[in-house]
């Protein structure tokens, strides 16, 4: 069986590839009706979105932090949790246990990803570089919990 596409979706809802996109991407900015009509589409034939293939705007944050178990901490995801789902993103969330090694391989693996942003609850000396290259790659990089120089 192959896999559905945004033109399968398209049509039968019979909307434009663009209103598609459009449900997915913004959907706060198509009618209530037009909306409906797409989800509906999209749930009868079980479609699932693909970023590399299709080229859709990312709708993923990863969320690096160095543990939950700190109310501050668990609270600050809790917060991006929240308002991440009210935009239509989902996280992505690392935990480092405060070992720099893993903070590096979770960036490393999450540079390597379609990211919408990503959040760093700080992050240790060593592995700055690798947060300028990310920022500088055109992913957006936001530092909570630290002062930067």
């Amino acid at each position: 069986m192959n896999k559905a596409t945004m033109n399968d979706v398209a049509k039968r809802a019979k909307v434009s590839i663009a209103t598609v996109s459009r449900v997915l991407n913004s959907p706060k900015k198509v009618r209530p009706e037009t909306l409906a009509k797409v989800q509906k589409a999209i749930r009868a034939i079980s479609y699932a979105p693909s970023l590399q293939s299709e080229n859709i705007d990312s709708k993923l944050i990863a969320v690096i932090m160095p543990t939950t178990l700190s109310t501050a901490f668990a609270d600050t995801l809790m917060g991006i949790q929240n308002e991440a789902l009210k935009e239509c993103y989902s996280i992505l969330v690392g935990i480092t246990n405060y070992e720099s090694g893993t903070e590096k391989r979770l960036l490393q693996r999450f540079a390597s990803q379609q990211l919408a942003g990503l959040i760093l609850a700080g992050f240790s000396p060593s592995n700055e570089k690798l947060v300028r290259k990310i920022a500088a790659s055109g992913t957006p990089c936001v530092v909570v919990w630290e002062i930067c120089k």
